[in-house]
């Protein structure tokens, strides 16, 4: 009250920043979308215009007719950049779709993607084929056709190879030989008894 005014200080009493944009974030897609492995290392990339990204989430949803999904489910949260998962198929295989949360420094928390950021599938078990017997055991004729089955109850089969061995004496065998593959069904291959008689 006495007229003094008070000098500006060297630094700040306080800061504040103010960032209402909110994180952005999506999970990865990178390799093949079938997998066979036990884990799938999940990664996604995250941003935000101010505040520093404090956390991401990984959330999933599964099928096992790649038409009806479940519900999302919340799988995990990395608090640290690089953000990444080490995910293991918890609910078997089928078809899984992925997307990511993230929180800011700011305490804002991404809203849920109205729909997946990443489709991944997951197919342990082997194919299974088998060369069709064709009614006469001996031929004198080349090439002979020879047709094959062959099944997978997820993935599909992608191709088919054929092997065979040799005996002169139906005694005597040697060793399996690849004579070709056919990736497109129905599988089949003309065999022309490429170690003769």
């Amino acid at each position: 009250r006495a007229g003094n005014y008070e000098a500006a200080p060297a630094v700040a009493d306080a800061r504040h920043c103010y960032d209402p944009s909110g994180p952005s974030s999506t999970v990865d897609v990178s390799g093949a979308y079938w997998r066979n492995t036990a884990t799938l290392a999940a990664t996604a990339t995250a941003s935000a215009a101010l505040s520093p990204i404090t956390s991401v989430e990984l959330w999933y949803r599964f099928s096992a007719d790649n038409a009806t999904f479940g519900a999302w489910t919340f799988h995990g949260t990395d608090s640290g950049a690089p953000w990444s998962w080490s995910f293991a198929w918890p609910e078997g295989r089928g078809y899984y779709e992925f997307y990511s949360r993230a929180w800011d420094g700011g305490g804002l928390y991404e809203d849920a993607p109205p729909s997946a950021d990443a489709p991944y599938a997951f197919d342990d078990l082997p194919p299974s084929s088998a060369v069709i017997q064709t009614s006469a055991y001996w031929h004198n004729y080349q090439p002979v056709p020879v047709t094959v089955t062959a099944n997978d109850t997820l993935s599909g089969v992608a191709s088919v190879e054929l092997w065979y061995r040799f005996s002169s004496d139906n005694v005597s065998w040697g060793g399996w030989v690849l004579f070709g593959a056919d990736d497109s069904s129905p599988f089949s291959f003309s065999f022309g008894w490429p170690s003769g008689e």
